[in-house]
């Protein structure tokens, strides 16, 4: 075999509690065998899997490893399936499967896709957040099983489906409305207007600006890379900012926000990819991911119009 699947383990462990000493607790071993296993997988693959730090992360290549034994892990329990049910014991085996979600769906539908998981199943979710054009690099590079991504395209192997769009509604609160927009929302006003964006790779802003004005802003932008925080700089009047309608609804509806253009919303399509040979847990997700999208999600994919 090539691989050694205890020193697997301790590499999965280490990744999960993000250090040496909980990895050994986790696995009821002392630190020092766990560092062993590690440096004796390492020694085998010619390669280094884990940053030593606080917390311990994985290399590029430690994460396709980790993706290996999720993969095993998940055709484990296929092979199983097979059995007459309760004939073999999983223990207390977890089956982890690693996502990329983007920030607003983890802050507002994604939650009930995890909260529907069979607790009997030992499944565990280990998402990694990215934004919605980029998670499907996640998915290429090997670090998710699975990914909720903007981008239409297929990839080689995977299975594409359409779950809906995340609307958003351009919002600041009443006294920033008046502060900035008594002569009402233009460009020019747009322009001295402060404005929150969530990150460098956040375009939905300038995709708003475009759809209503054709044109993009030119700066006096805040930072805020947190969805709490986002919102609490909204609703402090710190900025005006594009925000989920179904996370700010209720904010609109008492008064603590205005939608500053109602006639222009941006419309994001989202597509569910995870790999076609995948078994039946996979399926499973993918069945409540849908089943959620679909209550959740505006059901009206659009043609790229953000």
């Amino acid at each position: 075999m090539i691989f050694d699947y205890d020193l697997l383990e301790a590499l999965s462990a280490v990744s999960m509690e993000g250090s040496f000493d909980r990895a050994a607790t986790a696995l009821s071993l002392t630190p020092s065998a766990v560092s062993q296993r590690i440096k004796l997988l390492e020694t085998r693959l010619g390669a280094i899997l884990i940053v030593r730090g606080k917390p311990c992360e994985l290399t590029e290549l430690g994460n396709v490893v980790i993706r290996h034994l999720e993969k095993v892990r998940l055709l484990e329990r296929e092979f199983l399936n097979i059995f007459p049910s309760g004939s073999i014991k999983l223990g207390d085996q977890k089956l982890s499967l690693r996502v990329a979600v983007n920030a607003d769906s983890i802050a507002t539908w994604f939650p009930l896709v995890m909260a529907g998981l069979s607790k009997d199943k030992g499944v565990r979710m280990d998402l990694l957040q990215d934004d919605q054009e980029f998670t499907i690099d996640r998915l290429k590079e090997g670090h998710v099983l699975a990914a909720v991504t903007a981008d239409p395209r297929t990839l080689q192997g995977f299975k594409h489906i359409p779950l809906g769009s995340l609307e958003y509604v351009a919002v600041a609160s009443p006294d920033f409305v008046e502060n900035y927009f008594t002569d009402g929302v233009t460009v020019k006003t747009l322009n001295e207007a402060p404005a929150l964006v969530f990150n460098r790779k956040d375009t939905l802003l300038n995709q708003w600006t475009n759809m209503a004005f054709g044109k993009d802003l030119t700066g006096n932008t805040h930072w805020v890379p947190s969805y709490e925080g986002y919102i609490k700089c909204c609703l402090e009047g710190v900025g005006w900012g594009l925000h989920p309608l179904m996370s700010t609804r209720a904010h609109l509806d008492q008064g603590e926000l205005i939608e500053i253009y109602p006639t222009v919303r941006v419309k994001i399509p989202l597509f569910w990819q995870f790999g076609k040979a995948s078994g039946t847990v996979m399926h499973e997700l993918t069945a409540l991911v849908e089943t959620v999208a679909s209550q959740w999600l505006t059901q009206e994919i659009p043609v790229l119009q953000a």
